[in-house]
């Protein structure tokens, strides 16, 4: 997340996740995605989530499940995801 085009990316596609949660009826407003990237941005560069060390580690990761997810509610409630 220290990358800035790293980090918009990031904000982007949480953004994204935010607005398919809220026309699933979250009480989500998509404006909370910079907040979450930057606080992202402060956490201990050597630090990584439990999908990278799944990957080092040669195991399977959640990366469907999540992203599988966004994708299938965002076809249900029209809004477009990539």
């Amino acid at each position: 997340m220290r990358d800035d085009a790293i980090a918009e990316l990031a904000i982007q596609l949480a953004t994204e996740c935010l607005r398919v949660g809220a026309a699933a009826g979250a009480h989500l407003d998509p404006a909370m995605a910079r907040p979450m990237v930057e606080s992202m941005r402060a956490v201990n560069p050597r630090m990584g989530s439990s999908m990278l060390y799944d990957q080092l580690a040669s195991r399977p990761t959640e990366y469907e499940a999540l992203t599988g997810a966004v994708v299938r509610f965002g076809r249900q409630y029209s809004v477009p995801t990539r």
